[in-house]
């Protein structure tokens, strides 16, 4: 009976992972998990609204709103602030929209009163992978598998669920995949996350439930983002007589991963490759 319902959690986890992508109030991929590319009699017949990248071919592609663990806009920076997601064979990065020399950022609003007088830009650094679980450390470097918050759709989230009842839980970590000591100065105690793991890469990890120490293994399959700074931009649109205001992004502005307050996810890569493909989106 315990395998069966932990077979169920993992497709209803799965299913919820899947919902964020394709949640009614935005959809930014088709049915073959294509990033989407409006045109803009498209966008105005569906009364779509939000941040968009107008791309060079004169499309628009949307900005991802509401990304998992944003704690929605402030203007003070902060190491505990993050953004996580499950990747996949298709990279979630491709549902990211770019920002080039050739496609600016747009937005589309239905009433005046939803643009504000003034915006932050929050520059996000990839931190790269982790286990969709919080790893905290105690006092006395005792590191700690904790059952809480796991990542929605997340391998961990779902081996959580089989290991207990209980999402208070916390395991008292004892060895990872063999290794003589313990990977302390890999977790970052902002966000009580274990970096430096390899993307989807099997992690065997010994715990003590209890008095008894078990054994479970946890897949790398979670990309982790860390807020870096902040940027305000105190005039942030310019109008347009085609239905659109441009975003005014600030001059020299660093590539990388950006958050337009509580608006939308974007990246913004002036440099391109004659081919027209982005550079390495790690860095």
């Amino acid at each position: 009976m315990k395998k069966i319902i932990a077979a169920v959690l993992i497709i209803i986890l799965a299913f919820l992972g899947f919902l964020w992508f394709r949640s009614k109030q935005q959809v930014i991929a088709d049915r073959e998990g294509n990033p989407l590319r409006y045109t803009y009699n498209e966008i105005e017949e569906e009364g779509i609204t939000g941040l968009f990248v107008h791309n060079a071919d004169g499309t628009f592609s949307p900005a991802i709103r509401k990304m998992p663990s944003y704690q929605g806009a402030t203007s003070k920076a902060s190491a505990s602030r993050y953004i996580w997601y499950v990747e996949s064979d298709k990279d979630m990065d491709d549902l990211i929209p770019t920002v080039t020399s050739d496609s600016e950022l747009v937005v589309v609003y239905n009433i005046d009163g939803d643009l504000s007088g003034s915006y932050y830009l929050e520059k996000y650094a990839v931190k790269g992978y982790t286990i969709g679980a919080h790893i905290r450390l105690g006092e006395d470097k005792t590191m700690y598998l904790d059952g809480k918050d796991p990542l929605a759709g997340s391998q961990a989230a779902a081996m959580l669920a089989e290991m207990s009842e209980n999402t208070d839980d916390q395991y008292v970590i004892s060895q990872i995949s063999g290794a003589e000591a313990l990977p302390i100065g890999n977790v970052d105690p902002n966000m009580n996350l274990l970096l430096g793991l390899e993307r989807d890469k099997l992690y065997k990890m010994k715990y003590y439930q209890g008095t008894k120490e078990k054994e479970a293994t946890f897949k790398a399959d979670a990309k982790v983002f860390q807020s870096e700074r902040y940027i305000p931009i105190s005039t942030p649109y310019q109008k347009t007589s085609s239905g659109y205001f441009i975003v005014n992004l600030p001059q020299n502005l660093a590539r990388g991963y950006y958050y337009l307050s509580d608006v939308g996810f974007f990246i913004y890569d002036d440099q391109v490759t004659p081919s027209g493909s982005q550079v390495n989106k790690n860095e």
